[in-house]
């Protein structure tokens, strides 16, 4: 990367350390433009020595902190995410009145663009609270800024946390897989970096669409997928369906843990479906990789 180029507006990635976050704050140095990463925790972030990178420590529900962390910028895209409740934090706090406030400072401040990190399938209406809540943030940030374009990935893979690795782990330890009930629930799973790439070219670009779906090239049902990725490992699949019902037992003893394995929430998702209803990434001129091909790049890569 030259960072002799000059630089460009300044693009704020407000939860710019996490599997997500850091991904898009990479691509938008790499795009030549000033970064500023916003985090609770802004160390450790895993991004490059750059002169165009800043990293700010702000929480998303402290209004004083964000404001500063906003002042200036040209683009925000919040990429926050909570996948399990605290007794101090709630998906309320965070995906709701914490979206609705940096919404609001962006209008304030005059930030030309924001992006609201969401996901396929958020719906106020959800019985899950995760799922209502994320559905509920899109309608709040909508209301504080009306211009916000709402990006909505798909399950991702890639390297780290992604739904390949949380698939990997049981098929290398069990004896035979466990599925969410027959298998049969659809997934369209996105590369991380495809995804992140797509929101660093959303908050660039003049015209955006008003939301984009983000996902990968193929839809796959549950028991499908798990074969895929048992197959980049040279595993032979044993697969077992598991009712639905036990799932949940199981899952709600596990968020008793202080980092669970499965949620409940996360069931919902699966059974809801993850499948785009728009192509996002071509309208944000990105080409998604396959899943097989990024195991396979994967495992030659060691």
């Amino acid at each position: 990367m030259d960072d002799r180029r000059p630089p460009k507006g300044l693009m704020t990635v407000i939860g710019g350390t996490g599997y997500l976050g850091r991904r898009i704050a990479r691509h938008l140095l790499d795009d030549g433009c000033q970064v500023r990463v916003v985090a609770r925790n802004a160390s450790g972030a895993g991004l490059p020595v750059a002169e165009r990178l800043e990293t700010v420590q702000a929480d998303i529900t402290d209004n004083d902190a964000l404001a500063g962390a906003v002042a200036g910028s040209q683009a925000v895209v919040n990429a926050v995410s909570l996948y399990v409740e605290k007794p101090d934090l709630t998906f309320e706090d965070v995906h709701v009145e914490g979206a609705a406030r940096l919404a609001r400072l962006c209008a304030t401040d005059g930030v030309e663009r924001l992006v609201q990190v969401s996901g396929i399938g958020s719906d106020p209406t959800d019985p899950d609270t995760y799922i209502s809540a994320r559905g509920r943030g899109e309608h709040v940030v909508r209301e504080m800024f009306p211009g916000a374009v709402l990006a909505r990935p798909a399950v991702m893979f890639g390297a780290g946390r992604g739904i390949d690795a949380e698939i990997l782990k049981p098929l290398k330890t069990l004896p035979a897989y466990p599925l969410f009930g027959d298998g049969d629930d659809r997934l369209q799973p996105g590369h991380v970096g495809d995804v992140a790439r797509a929101i660093a070219n959303a908050m660039q670009q003049d015209d955006p669409w008003a939301s984009y779906d983000l996902a990968g090239p193929i839809v796959y049902r549950y028991r499908d997928l798990v074969r895929a990725v048992a197959a980049s490992a040279d595993i032979r699949a044993h697969l077992v369906s598991v009712p639905y019902g036990l799932w949940s037992l199981a899952a709600a003893l596990a968020e008793r843990l202080p980092s669970p394995p499965l949620t409940r929430h996360q069931l919902a998702l699966v059974r809801k479906g993850n499948v785009a209803v728009n192509d996002g990434m071509a309208a944000l001129s990105v080409s998604p990789r396959r899943l097989e091909d990024s195991l396979r790049e994967k495992r030659a890569a060691g």
